[in-house]
């Protein structure tokens, strides 16, 4: 199991290795009352973001951290990821936060939802996850 999980991250990583495009990608680890708890660098979320070929749009804060209507807008993302759990989808209410629409994810409608654990747990499905991710915000298209 180990060999197929290993195998499978390094095809990933060797698969975006060669794009040409890393789309800007905003994770939002929740969106609660319309307030925004976004993924920085030295996460999981960040970490993910990287292998699947995107750009995170606030490397330049640690950990996750609230970010504002301002700072939605002036990241411009071109996808916004979020996790799903069981019984609960956030897309719809990522579509209808405050300046979300006039980003290139939101007049796109690139909004993004995958299982939290599969995707962040770093487990058996996490590279399979990471790979899908790839071939939804485009570097790999395989």
């Amino acid at each position: 199991m180990k060999d197929q999980i290993t195998a499978d991250f390094e095809a990933t990583r060797a698969a975006v290795a060669g794009a040409k495009d890393h789309p800007r990608v905003l994770f939002l680890l929740s969106v609660g009352s319309g307030r925004m708890l976004a993924s920085g660098a030295n996460t999981a979320a960040d970490a993910v973001i990287e292998m699947a070929g995107g750009q995170n749009v606030f490397s330049s804060f640690e950990n996750y951290k609230p970010v504002n209507t301002e700072a939605l807008v002036a990241a411009a993302p071109d996808y916004v990821l979020a996790m799903t759990r069981p019984g609960m989808d956030p897309s719809d209410d990522i579509r209808a936060l405050p300046g979300i629409e006039l980003t290139p994810a939101g007049k796109n409608d690139r909004i993004i939802a995958m299982d939290g654990q599969a995707l962040l747990g770093f487990g058996p499905r996490t590279a399979a996850s990471i790979r899908e991710l790839a071939r939804r915000i485009g570097p790999l298209t395989d």
